[in-house]
């Protein structure tokens, strides 16, 4: 809404049905984007604590699933520790991954820390690997979210 009243500033008038239907037709490639349905595969970039939580707050809130499996990578300056406490109310099935970067993290490093809050945890090197794996652990009802650094290179 920045954006709608900087114009305004500057004298553009626009109508707040102009307004509505921009935001609605907006598409941000990655943000709580679906990909396929039963089981539905979910992207969204989130890749901090803060996108984390509200990525939680929305799988909460706005989708229905049976089980959710996340899929999920980072790069090594990220607070991966607090983006998992998050993650771990939610989470059924763990399966983590490394995003193709010479920064991202181990999924051993991650592995050492999710042990200890989600029950059910694979891992793969290689982030078509995870896809594959969470397709065959999910049944028609279930979510699965991929999460984390570097998404774009995610599913190739």
């Amino acid at each position: 809404m920045g954006t709608v009243a900087l114009l305004s500033e500057k004298g553009f008038r626009l109508k707040n049905n102009a307004i509505y239907q921009g935001l609605k037709d907006t598409h941000w490639e990655g943000r709580l984007e679906i990909l396929q349905q039963r089981p539905a595969v979910l992207i969204d970039a989130a890749h901090n604590p803060a996108g984390i939580g509200v990525l939680c707050d929305t799988l909460k809130t706005q989708f229905s699933y049976r089980r959710l499996i996340v899929i999920f990578g980072v790069l090594n300056d990220k607070d991966y520790k607090n983006m998992l406490r998050k993650m771990a109310p939610l989470v059924q099935h763990l399966i983590i991954t490394r995003p193709d970067s010479n920064r991202s993290l181990s999924p051993e490093k991650i592995f050492m820390i999710a042990q200890h809050i989600i029950a059910t945890l694979l891992s793969s090197k290689k982030t078509d690997e995870a896809l594959h794996q969470a397709l065959a652990v999910a049944g028609p009802d279930d979510l699965i979210c991929i999460t984390g650094s570097r998404l774009s290179d995610w599913g190739d």
